[in-house]
């Protein structure tokens, strides 16, 4: 998978990624060194965008209502906005993030830009690690983002990571969203009560959490259970005609079969024959085998669709799916 990493770089802490790209910091490091280190200090521009219009004259250029956010480094185009829409820059977006870090214990694990420097993320990793069955344990992080083309504000998000094969959740819980909107000021004063907001929402987004988990950790499942699980999650090939539907749908089917019998974490003693497992092989199935739109065209689609797109939008629903059917009269607790 291309990793689409605005200058080939990033900040991290901890083991080196995939990519092998990225500036390693040995210890815990601010959201400035951040900065610096991902080269995420390029000024964002905003400009107003004009047509060519031939028919009123040679060379005639006519105003536009829309407007380009630019790169002031690499002067790239990063997204058509409106003339309303406000720039933030990267400094800006994240100057509260070090008083989150030190109210809450976190530290900063890796930090950088994607693709033309359009959309920008920091993570944080929390203190704490639950376990929803032994040995399989799940860590809590703080994600925040922000965007130079008008796909996303600037955002906490609440994030759950799984160890054993680094599955991400970026799930909602009961209409909070795990999704906090910041707004920029200079105040201290402001700032300091966004972080403590932030972290309040937190550690009720993480307790409901751990007894969501647990919960699906505590639900034996049948080979009728599954059924009905890939059913409302994929559909019933027996329902679809011949054709190219059926076997799209029917190969779905396969890898997560293949991933319920051979995905990582299965071999934890107590993992196999759970919901909790059930929606791991969907959310590794999302991971790994999904493909994005376009994806053949442009590889690093993928990626947006893993955090903010389709492949984010089936893990969520996999999940509430998942949590619907434990919940309902009949279900097996261990």
């Amino acid at each position: 998978m291309a990793h689409n990493l605005y200058l080939d770089t990033m900040a991290f802490t901890g083991q080196r990624p995939w990519h092998q790209l990225g500036v390693q910091f040995d210890e815990e490091f601010t959201s400035a060194e951040a900065i610096a280190a991902a080269r995420l200090d390029y000024p964002v521009l905003k400009e107003q965008l004009y047509r060519v219009r031939p028919d009123l004259g040679p060379g005639l250029l006519e105003p536009t209502d829309a407007f380009a956010t630019i790169n002031g480094h690499t002067h790239d185009v990063l997204g058509v906005v409106g003339e309303g829409y406000e720039i933030l820059q990267n400094r800006e977006a994240f100057d509260f993030f070090d008083i989150l870090l030190k109210e809450s214990g976190g530290k900063l694990q890796t930090a950088g830009a994607i693709g033309k420097g359009e959309k920008v993320w920091m993570l944080a990793k929390l203190p704490e690690v639950f376990y929803p069955i032994a040995g399989d344990g799940v860590e809590q992080f703080i994600l925040g983002v922000t965007s130079h083309d008008g796909t996303i504000k600037t955002e906490v998000r609440f994030t759950n990571i799984r160890v054993v094969c680094q599955n991400t959740f970026n799930l909602a819980m009961q209409g909070s969203r795990g999704v906090i909107s910041i707004r920029h000021t200079s105040q201290m004063r402001q700032k300091l009560e966004m972080a403590a907001m932030v972290l309040l929402r937190y550690r009720d987004h993480f307790d409901l959490t751990i007894d969501q988990f647990s919960k699906l950790a505590s639900v034996r499942v049948d080979d009728a259970w599954l059924d009905e699980y890939l059913r409302r999650m994929i559909g019933d090939p027996d329902q679809v005609p011949d054709g190219r539907s059926r076997t799209l749908m029917q190969n779905r089917i396969r890898f997560i079969e293949g991933r319920l019998a051979f995905g990582k974490g299965v071999d934890l003693p107590g993992v196999s024959g759970t919901a909790w497992w059930a929606l791991n092989a969907m959310v590794e199935y999302a991971d790994f085998d999904m493909k994005a739109k376009g994806q053949a065209m442009d590889e690093s689609r993928r990626t947006n669709s893993i955090l903010f797109g389709r492949m984010a939008e089936f893990k969520q629903e996999s999940f509430d799916v998942a949590m619907a059917m434990v919940s309902a009269p009949g279900a097996f607790r261990l």
